[in-house]
């Protein structure tokens, strides 16, 4: 299993959101923020997260893909990332 880029993991989370939901893919780009890199040091279980905004309802949706690709994907890394 390869670790993926910040970029790769956001589009991971919308890819979820949108195939298990009504609103098109454009409407969750504009609520799940971009993929930030955590020191290991002090975030040794996941070394991302990810800010979100919207609605309580929009939150659920995006809070529970959250979940789930971190199962597969705790780790993300900055090699080959923009700006990196």
């Amino acid at each position: 299993m390869s670790v993926p880029t910040p970029i790769e993991l956001r589009a991971m989370l919308l890819t979820v959101i949108a195939g298990a939901s009504e609103p098109p893919v454009a409407r969750w780009e504009a609520l799940v923020g971009p993929v930030e890199i955590l020191s290991l040091a002090y975030h040794p279980r996941s070394n991302w997260r990810v800010a979100v905004s919207g609605t309580q309802d929009d939150r659920r949706w995006i809070d529970a893909a959250i979940e789930l690709v971190r199962v597969e994907h705790p780790y993300v890394t900055g090699k080959g990332s923009p700006g990196r």
